[in-house]
Formats: structure tokens, C-alpha cells, sequence
């Protein structure tokens, strides 16, 4: 069973790129693989939408200033050029 790189999704154009086993396949870890790749992928998902939820809270209902905290210094996002030294 040859697995495919993920080259194929970023570009239709490009030919599958078979990629070696690294072992032999075992068909009684299938199911407990599976579970664990789709518990941690929704639990990324979860921990993703959950931070993006509480920097929404801090910027529209507690108004404290930690959302624009992490946003970049719009003097340092000028071309190097256009800055002028104190």
C-alpha cells in the first residue's frame, strides 16, 4: 500500500509522489490510529476556535486593549527607508 504526499492537493497538475512504507501495515492499529488522528484533529480545531473566540471577548466586550497588543506596530511596518530615527 503506497501512501501519497500531500503535493498532490497543492497542485492537481503534479503526479502522486509514492512515499516508502516505513513499516509493514497492521491492520489491528488502524482503528485506535484513526481515533487518535481524529481526536487530535478536532482537539486542535477546538483550541484554535476557543482562542479566536476569547481574543473576539477581550477585543468587543472586555475592550482592553489585548487584541491590538498583538497586532504589529504599524511604525515597523514601514519600509525601512521611510523610517526616520528619533
Amino acid at each position: 500500500m503506497d501512501l501519497e504526499l500531500g503535493c498532490r492537493q497543492a497542485d492537481p497538475r503534479a503526479r502522486p509522489v509514492p512515499a516508502p512504507a516505513l513499516t509493514a501495515p497492521a491492520r489491528e492499529w488502524y482503528d485506535l490510529a484513526k481515533l487518535a488522528h481524529v481526536t487530535l484533529a478536532w482537539g486542535t480545531g477546538a483550541l484554535v476556535l476557543g482562542h479566536v473566540l476569547i481574543a473576539l471577548k477581550h477585543h468587543f466586550l472586555d475592550k482592553d486593549g489585548i487584541l491590538r497588543g498583538m497586532l504589529p506596530d504599524r511604525r515597523s511596518a514601514a519600509p525601512l527607508a521611510a523610517r526616520t530615527r528619533p
